[in-house]
């Protein structure tokens, strides 16, 4: 008895899936151009810091099942910290966009004094599987200072979600925050009165 009780537990714990884990990805590794963009010069760029609701930022991957409903999935998880994964693709496609080395996250060494500083508080975060992922974020560039705005934008991103998986998920809230690289680079470019791309 005590031997067929074992071996039922053994089944059991073998049939439990395990966790599936994901990170955001970067425009050099989802969405290769092949262009070089102008370069900025020494254009320095400080991102953060970077608000994200605590809803979203924790590990499991969460899904909007209605406007007031949240489903979280605990074989569906992020591979770490989202609003740092979010911090680090940012800076990573600013740097890509802008054609600059000089593309830091918060905290930033104090050595390095940014040309321009990116503040940025994201409102929503989420998507439906099958549908769309939101992306909801108002985003502020300073000067060197980082006292003055210089511009206030605030940026309402979907992107489509081209599977019922979470995979599709995923790579939906990836180019989101690619679309959203996209703008910022655009007003950095235009306050810097550089070349667009």
């Amino acid at each position: 008895m005590g031997a067929a009780f074992t071996a039922l537990l053994l089944v059991g714990c073998r049939s439990t899936p395990s966790p599936t884990f994901y990170t955001l990805t970067t425009l050099a590794q989802g969405n290769p151009t092949g262009q070089s963009p102008a370069p900025q010069g020494d254009l320095g760029i400080g991102v953060g810091p970077v608000q994200i609701p605590e809803y979203v930022d924790r590990p499991q991957i969460v899904t909007r099942t209605a406007p007031d409903r949240l489903a979280l999935s605990e074989f569906n998880r992020w591979g770490g910290s989202l609003s740092k994964d979010f911090l680090r693709v940012l800076t990573e496609n600013l740097s890509a966009l802008l054609g600059s080395d000089r593309v830091v996250s918060y905290p930033w060494a104090e050595r390095l004094e940014p040309t321009y500083r990116v503040a940025l508080d994201v409102q929503q975060f989420d998507g439906q599987l099958g549908q769309a992922v939101v992306l909801k974020v108002t985003w502020i560039v300073t000067g060197r200072e980082g006292k003055t705005p210089l511009a206030v934008r605030k940026s309402d991103i979907r992107e489509p979600v081209s599977d019922k998986d979470y995979d599709a998920l995923v790579a939906a809230h990836s180019r989101a925050v690619a679309a959203l690289s996209r703008e910022i680079a655009d007003e950095i470019r235009r306050l810097a009165g550089g070349a667009a791309s």
